[in-house]
Order: structure tokens, then sequence, then C-alpha cells
């Protein structure tokens, strides 16, 4: 996941919402509310919490040899990738 606050920090997190014009960036909060936009990142940002540290966990006991389960494979095939352009790249 990128993480575009990193591009301007300045400016805080910015949304599908954000009008980006060439010296200014204008948020409008308001279409957030609208779109669902809020909740929707909200309910991602859960499941990562929870996704996440199983991951992390699964990384550190990872072996090629024993496919636990489906972050297992997850991790084999992005161990396996070479194509940059794939989702799996790493």
């Amino acid at each position: 996941m990128h993480d575009v606050t990193m591009l301007f920090p300045e400016f805080g997190p910015l949304s599908p919402a954000t009008i980006l014009l060439p010296d200014r960036v204008f948020p409008l909060p308001f279409f957030d509310w609208l779109s669902g936009w809020k909740q929707s990142k909200d309910c991602v940002d859960s499941l990562l919490t929870v996704i996440k540290p199983e991951v992390e966990q699964h990384e550190k006991t990872y072996d090629e040899n024993d496919m636990r389960d489906f972050i297992d494979v997850y991790l084999k095939n992005i161990k396996e990738c070479k194509d940059s352009t794939s989702s799996f790249f790493k």
C-alpha cells in the first residue's frame, strides 16, 4: 500500500475527493462523507489491523516446504515473482 502523505506531508491524507490543481490542493471533505470513502477506508484499516500481524508472523516462520494456509501461498508468490508489474512483486 502506498502512502500518499509521504508525497505531500504538509496537506495530510489525500482522498479521491481531493481536487489537485497546479499550485494548490483543495480538499473537499464533504465528498468523502457523501461517497462513503471514509467508511470504506475505516473498514480496510480495521481489516489490516487484524491481517498485518498474521502476515508478519507467517513471514517469520515461513517454510517453503510446508504451505500451511493461504498466507503462506501468498508469501510464496511474492518471493517467486520477478515481474515488476505484478501485484505480487516486492
